[in-house]
């Protein structure tokens, strides 16, 4: 697995991965778990409720 480290990401909104990372990956994808992702999926899934909820 390819990990690419940008620190710079200032202007990724607007130009989009490609200009940072070949791969479509900006990070560390090597360090990543099945658990951390459903850590990060749940707080997503909570965070967005509010979202949700303004659009009914």
């Amino acid at each position: 697995m390819v990990t690419a480290l940008v620190d710079d990401r200032r202007h990724l909104l607007t130009t989009g991965l490609a200009r940072y990372t070949e791969s479509g990956v900006v990070g560390r994808p090597s360090l990543a778990s099945a658990k951390k992702g459903r850590v990060v999926l749940a707080s997503l899934v909570s965070s967005f409720g509010g979202c949700l909820s303004a659009l009914k």
